[in-house]
């Protein structure tokens, strides 16, 4: 699965009165793929996608680049919901609060796709 496939794989199951924006900024880079908004409010969403190593203490980084840690951080910083979403064939992690560059391993990615989804209605819908 590719990063794409997966951002797609939950935007297309998400309520449809949740709101759903896939980023593709050519002229800002650093910019989220996804924005997300409702009555509850909204949602800056960053989302990749690892391939798992074989070893459970191997680190994984998500491989956020320099503007986008600056872009999610300032927006945090400003009181923004915003958010990384690490996707792997095994499972997912989300987090919301920074740092949004930690490292990772195998099992980190405890969360499943629907709680993400189900996550992201929440915070969209109340």
């Amino acid at each position: 699965m590719t990063e794409s496939q997966f951002t797609q794989s939950i935007m297309r199951k998400l309520d449809k009165r949740v709101y759903k924006w896939k980023i593709m900024n050519m002229m800002q880079n650093g910019v989220p793929d996804c924005y997300f908004s409702g009555p509850a409010g909204d949602l800056w969403l960053e989302v990749k996608y690892v391939k798992l190593p074989k070893r459970d203490t191997t680190t994984i980084y998500p491989g956020l680049s320099a503007l986008q840690r600056k872009w999610l951080n300032d927006r945090y910083k400003e009181g923004r919901n915003v958010a990384l979403l690490v996707g792997s064939e095994a499972g997912c992690w989300v987090e919301n609060c920074r740092p949004f560059d930690i490292p990772l391993n195998r099992n980190s990615f405890t969360v499943t796709k629907q709680q993400v989804i189900q996550w992201i209605e929440t915070q969209t819908l109340g």
